[in-house]
């Protein structure tokens, strides 16, 4: 699975419009988690295990799914508005 998305890069250049899940870290006390999200240039800088930016999403209490699958993470990630115009790749 994995997203895409024109997001400007943070260095100047080229955008990065592929991105996947790299991390989870879910927070059990307060009932949220942090998405580490890897942008990469494209599928093929993904596929050759180029470098990669890592955007941090934070999903709320209210949102998050204790024990998310996948599939609901790339979901919850949609609903954010740093992702609302992503689109499945």
């Amino acid at each position: 699975m994995a997203l895409s998305l024109s997001y400007p890069s943070p260095f100047g250049g080229d955008a990065f419009t592929y991105f996947i899940v790299g991390e989870v870290r879910e927070n059990r006390y307060y009932g949220n988690a942090t998405i580490g999200v890897y942008g990469f240039l494209n599928a093929d800088a993904r596929h050759a295990m180029a470098n990669f930016i890592s955007v941090p999403i934070t999903i709320d209490s209210g949102d998050w799914i204790k024990d998310a699958t996948i599939e609901q993470i790339y979901t919850l990630l949609k609903a954010t508005p740093e992702f609302a115009s992503a689109t499945d790749v």
